[in-house]
């Protein structure tokens, strides 16, 4: 088993398309060292959040790539990501001898999943159709493939890997595809956790498409930047260009600070 250290990986990280993108280098350097020694057809893979991008992104670069069961945590793949492309060129699977066994696909969501909901949500609404929502909402025109999103939890970005119970489930699946669509009573829930269909608690779903509109995407970006420029030349025409200079640099500072550690 291959657990790869990317590093702490950042909203600001995240939200760069071209930092985000290089970590792609990283995973597919890793699957090939992999693959020089290891069976492919033995491949399996679990990721969160950035980690399903990178092995998304791989995927679609490198079409003899190739994992037998895919598992995705608080995913930040778009919702109309092309499962169906990749079932049929044979790169979710296994071959056993001279058969080729289709594999499967466990997407878990948290329903106030803010970094998927708002962040990824708005990073679409600027023109990154790389990124989506699904690890909220759920995957679109996914009907005949052996994809499971049963499990759509109450809380955030961490809500499928919380409890021991849930990750030796989650073991079991990427080991031998057992339980890949069996509840537990606690995860069944209320109608609203298991629902594929699901979109998340009504003010927390409408925010995420709100965010996501391109007019309010932009605008919300434009407006910072706007309020924040005209808040430094009432500062710099009251106590000096040197006071507006330095509450600039200690704002900047303090956003990037912010977005560093989040």
């Amino acid at each position: 088993m291959l657990s790869p250290d990317t590093g702490y990986f950042t909203a600001m990280d995240f939200a760069l398309p071209g930092t985000r993108r290089r970590k792609v280098h990283e995973f597919l350097e890793l699957y090939g060292d992999a693959y020089a020694s290891r069976d492919p057809d033995g491949f399996v893979f679990a990721g969160h959040s950035n980690g399903t991008y990178m092995m998304a992104q791989s995927l679609g670069r490198v079409p003899a790539m190739r994992f037998d069961r895919i598992y995705l945590a608080g995913t930040v793949l778009p919702r109309r990501f092309d499962w169906d492309r990749l079932f049929r060129d044979g790169q979710i699977g296994r071959w056993n001898g001279s058969t080729w066994e289709p594999g499967t696909v466990r997407s878990d969501r948290g329903v106030t999943d803010v970094p998927v909901g708002l962040l990824c949500s708005w990073l679409r609404g600027l023109g990154s159709p790389d990124v989506g929502t699904a690890g909220v909402f759920g995957f679109e025109h996914t009907a005949g493939l052996p994809i499971d999103e049963a499990r759509t939890l109450h809380g955030g970005h961490g809500a499928p890997l919380e409890r021991p119970e849930q990750l030796e489930r989650i073991a079991a699946y990427l080991a031998t595809g057992a339980e890949a669509s069996v509840l537990t009573q606690d995860e069944k829930g209320p109608p609203e956790r298991r629902s594929e269909t699901v979109a998340g608690p009504a003010p927390f779903g409408l925010v995420s498409r709100f965010v996501g509109l391109p007019p309010v995407a932009w605008g919300g970006l434009v407006g910072v930047g706007v309020l924040g420029a005209a808040g430094l030349v009432r500062l710099g025409r009251a106590r000096g260009a040197g006071a507006a200079i330095g509450t600039g640099v200690g704002a900047v500072t303090l956003a990037w600070a912010f977005l560093r550690s989040i």
